[in-house]
């Protein structure tokens, strides 16, 4: 969002890596805008967890990169913080995992991350926000929390692709419903032109960071025009038939 270059700048930062279990790849590229405000994240060991866990994560920022600077370092420490990671841990030691832990891990730590984010930001007189698509892989499921537009899915039995997140559009009835609720509008934005917005502004409705749609004392966090709470999906994994989840922003996804 905001000004954009006369043209895009396309060089790319990419690295890959592989374990025994997996092989990645991961690739950024700044495109029109004036800096690059998008940040991703690979872990291909957790600390606390059994080997074979592994997290990756795509966080599109907006109106600034440090939403998302701080989102990328600080997501994997607020997940393994929460006392539902460490009953998986340990449920996990004995043969006995509860891939809804994870999820309930996930939860939590957008929520604390982005109190956490607040001050931060406001210290810097930031109003930047960001996107967090965040997949968890273990030995038996796949887990996805998703705040925001930033998509991922994956590939399975060779013709089927899953959606391991929705999209968070104000127009959708579930999200409009939240901001109307919170005192806030969805429509488009300037001169009646583009997609819908909250506000006519901001053209995702879940994230981190965008304080000034989250000032509403009143209400909790995840009844806020704009939440931080992410939707949450598991899914068992099928060694023979899955093939690759692919993770990425709406740049990728509103061209492909």
């Amino acid at each position: 969002m905001g000004a954009a270059l006369d043209k895009p700048v396309t060089e790319k930062t990419t690295d890959a890596g592989e374990t025994a279990e997996l092989q990645y790849g991961a690739s950024a590229m700044q495109g029109w805008r004036v800096d690059m405000e998008d940040e991703h994240t690979v872990e291909l060991a957790i600390d606390g967890l059994p080997p074979g866990h592994a997290f990756f994560a795509v966080y599109d920022g907006h109106g600034g990169a440090k939403a998302a600077e701080r989102a990328h370092l600080g997501m994997l420490d607020a997940v393994t913080r929460q006392p539902p990671c460490a009953r998986y841990a340990s449920a996990a030691a004995a043969g006995e995992a509860d891939a809804a832990l994870l999820g309930d891990a996930l939860k939590l730590a957008f929520v604390e991350l982005d109190n956490a984010l607040r001050p931060q930001l406001r210290a810097l007189g930031d109003s930047s926000g960001t996107t967090a698509v965040v997949v968890m892989l273990t030995p038996t499921h796949i887990v996805c929390a998703n705040a925001g537009d930033s998509r991922a899915c994956y590939a399975t039995g060779g013709d089927r692709v899953v959606a391991l997140s929705e999209d968070h559009k104000p127009c959708r009835a579930c999200e409009r419903e939240r901001i109307e609720r919170a005192g806030g509008r969805v429509e488009q934005g300037a001169m009646g032109l583009g997609p819908m917005r909250v506000d006519g502004a901001l053209a995702v409705s879940r994230g981190l960071g965008d304080f000034e749609c989250k000032a509403n004392g009143r209400l909790p966090p995840h009844a806020q025009k704009v939440s931080p709470e992410p939707e949450v999906r598991a899914f068992a994994r099928a060694a023979r038939d899955d093939e690759f989840i692919v993770i990425a922003c709406d740049g990728i996804w509103d061209v492909f």
